[in-house]
């Protein structure tokens, strides 16, 4: 078994975007504990009060919801640039009830790959 389950299903899709593949992706995703940078303390949101996560506008200028798969083997390859896990279903949340947030960037451990989630998609990936 790979120890990048998450960055194996994002390789899978950047290099054939199925809906198979998309959906192995998601799922895979929303069953993982990722890296992101924690935020403190936050109020409002789908489920109240909890903690933020970091965000960029990396590409387009739209800001999402920074992410890191596999976050031991990400560390190994590309250092430790997050300081919390976070479960992949929680983030889908905090991306799917932000209105000003346009999604989750999920940034690979294995590559200088990474593939958007956009906040339509976390919505439908919880139903």
């Amino acid at each position: 078994m790979s120890d990048s389950p998450l960055s194996d299903a994002l390789a899978a899709y950047a290099g054939n975007r199925t809906d198979e593949n998309w959906a192995r992706f998601v799922a895979v995703f929303r069953n993982s504990i990722v890296g992101a940078v924690g935020a403190g303390p936050v109020s409002g949101g789908r489920s109240g009060a909890g903690f933020g996560v970091g965000r960029t506008t990396h590409g387009d200028g739209l800001p999402r919801i920074l992410t890191f798969a596999d976050p031991p083997v990400y560390a190994r390859t590309f250092g430790q640039h997050f300081t919390v896990g976070v479960p992949g279903s929680v983030l889908l949340e905090m991306a799917a009830g932000d209105p000003d947030c346009a999604g989750i960037l999920v940034n690979s451990a294995t590559s200088e790959t990474s593939v958007v989630i956009t906040r339509e998609a976390a919505e439908a990936a919880l139903d």
